[in-house]
């Protein structure tokens, strides 16, 4: 039981970041690289307050909120006149930069990261089984798919879109793009902060190893499988790539094997779906 329940707890961290991805990716039409980056500003930050200065898992989350937005106004001072690969290029670059600096750093734990985050308490309550740990990162899920889903209904929604579809006619009517470029990756890194939180309180160690360029790859990835634009599309891509391993249980494999086999079927799976639907399996427009 405990091993679904795990599951299905970063299962819902991955919706968190592919509806954080999709937003910038599906919404503005940005191709950001750097989401591995905002996820472990957010991880980093609770296990930093939490182990060298007993910061309770609640009381980091306003910190790392802070330190996503923070990396987003880097990422927006350096990029925002910048669009398709030449944006793409400058997230990449930052990724690499932040990756460098977490895993170099004694502060941040280099090589080895930090153990020993505790657990999140409220109100006296420790949530230190996973199914109590499996409802409250069910509880910022469906905060986050509420918010994305107001979101899209608001004219907000339909400015950063345009900045996808024509920032030209956007700023004939007195708009300026780069302002919902700042929107989009400052929001997007609020969610993506609180998801790396929620990872560093479910595996209570955290590494550089874990927000590689190839963690950016991968939720980009689920977010082009499960198709750009649309809520859906960000839940479905990531269902589709955590019960995958649950697929290779059937199969007698060794477990280093079914790991890379988890990989291989999940790159042919998107290239079947990139050729065939473009849109991805929901998804409103090309990616």
């Amino acid at each position: 039981m405990n091993y679904y329940l795990q599951i299905a707890v970063m299962l819902e961290i991955y919706i968190i970041l592919a509806l954080s991805l999709n937003l910038i990716n599906g919404t503005t039409g940005l191709l950001s690289m750097a989401q591995g980056a905002m996820y472990a500003a957010g991880a980093f930050t609770t296990a930093v307050l939490n182990t060298k200065y007993g910061f309770n898992f609640f009381a980091t989350l306003p910190f790392s909120i802070a330190s996503g937005i923070m990396f987003s106004f880097i990422i927006g001072i350096f990029a925002y006149r910048l669009r398709d690969l030449y944006f793409s290029l400058a997230t990449l670059g930052f990724q690499v930069i932040v990756f460098t600096i977490f895993y170099n750093s004694s502060y941040f734990g280099g090589s080895d990261g930090i153990s020993g985050v505790d657990k999140p308490i409220l109100f006296g309550f420790k949530f230190s089984s996973l199914p109590s740990y499996f409802y409250l990162t069910t509880f910022f899920t469906v905060l986050a798919i509420l918010f994305f889903y107001l979101l899209s209904k608001s004219p907000m929604q339909r400015a950063m879109e345009s900045v996808r579809d024509d920032d030209l006619q956007l700023r004939s009517l007195g708009k300026n793009p780069a302002y919902f470029k700042f929107v989009a990756l400052a929001t997007a890194s609020i969610f993506s902060s609180i998801a790396g939180s929620l990872y560093a309180g479910s595996i209570t160690t955290v590494d550089a190893g874990s927000f590689t360029i190839d963690e950016s790859i991968l939720i980009l990835a689920i977010c082009i499988l499960g198709g750009t634009g649309t809520i859906l599309g960000s839940i479905s891509g990531a269902v589709f790539y955590s019960i995958l391993p649950e697929v290779l249980r059937f199969v007698d494999l060794p477990k280093s094997e079914a790991a890379n086999l988890r990989l291989m079927i999940f790159a042919l799976v998107l290239i079947i779906v990139v050729r065939f639907k473009p849109k991805g399996l929901f998804g409103k427009y090309e990616a």
